[in-house]
């Protein structure tokens, strides 16, 4: 009903939650990219996600990069662990650990980053 409505947040959450049926994995790309291109730059992470595995669309790890450099550009919350994974791996443009270690600079200016990349790398469920 909120996608309907126009809630942008509502037509982002219903994305993810076709996102995680395979079968409606399409459609849950398509929502996500609706409040994208509607202007709701928080997606910006989850549809660089779609790109990057694959899921609903076909995969396009330059197309992933472009997305997360974008979210960081926006200063969307959390974009800076997926760019700085973009260039520590390679994913989507050339492994460059100093371009890398800039991003990670910036966790500081990015607090919620700071949380999920240790809820990453150390699996911590709560702190």
């Amino acid at each position: 009903k909120g996608d309907e409505l126009g809630c942008l947040l509502a037509t982002h959450k219903l994305g993810l939650f076709y996102q995680r049926n395979g079968k409606t994995a399409a459609k849950g790309f398509q929502l996500i990219k609706k409040a994208v291109d509607r202007g709701f730059d928080n997606a910006l992470i989850d549809y660089g996600r779609c790109y990057e595995t694959g899921n609903g669309v076909k995969q396009d790890l330059v197309k992933a990069f472009e997305i997360y450099s974008l979210a960081y550009e926006k200063k969307v919350k959390g974009a800076c662990i997926y760019l700085e994974n973009c260039y520590k791996e390679g994913i989507g443009c050339t492994k460059d650990p100093k371009k890398a270690k800039e991003v990670v600079e910036n966790f500081e200016e990015d607090p919620l980053s700071a949380v999920i990349w240790i809820k990453f790398f150390v699996n911590l469920d709560k702190f």
